[in-house]
C-alpha cells in the first residue's frame, strides 16, 4: 500500500460522502427540518422582543410563555404583522425610563 494511493482512495470516498451530505443537509435546511417550531419562533419573537405592556396588550392576557405561545398558535398565519403594528404601540410614560 503506497501513500500516494491511499491519500487518492480517501479523496475519492470523502468527494463521494460530501456529495451525498450536502443535499441531505440542504433538503432538511429548506423543509424546516431544523429550528423551533412555528408558535415557538413566534413567542420567543415577542417574549424578547417587546416591554411588559406591548406583550400584555398584544396578547390580552398576563404574558406568560404559555400564553404568548398559545395567541402565536392562534394567530399562526398572520402573526408578523400583529408584532409590527403592537411594537409601535403607546405606553405610559413610566414605561419608558430605564434605570
Amino acid at each position: 500500500m503506497t501513500p500516494d494511493k491511499t491519500i487518492k482512495d480517501d479523496l475519492i470516498v470523502g468527494c463521494f460522502a460530501l456529495l451525498l451530505i450536502i443535499p441531505v443537509i440542504w433538503v432538511a435546511i429548506s423543509h424546516g427540518q431544523f429550528g423551533y417550531a412555528p408558535a415557538d419562533e413566534c413567542a420567543n419573537i415577542i417574549k424578547d422582543g417587546m416591554s411588559y405592556t406591548k406583550k400584555k396588550y398584544l396578547i390580552n392576557a398576563k404574558p406568560t410563555y404559555p400564553n404568548i405561545r398559545s395567541w402565536c398558535e392562534k394567530n399562526l398565519d398572520d402573526w408578523r404583522p400583529k408584532v409590527r403594528k403592537a411594537i409601535n404601540y403607546k405606553e405610559p410614560p413610566h414605561q419608558n425610563y430605564h434605570y
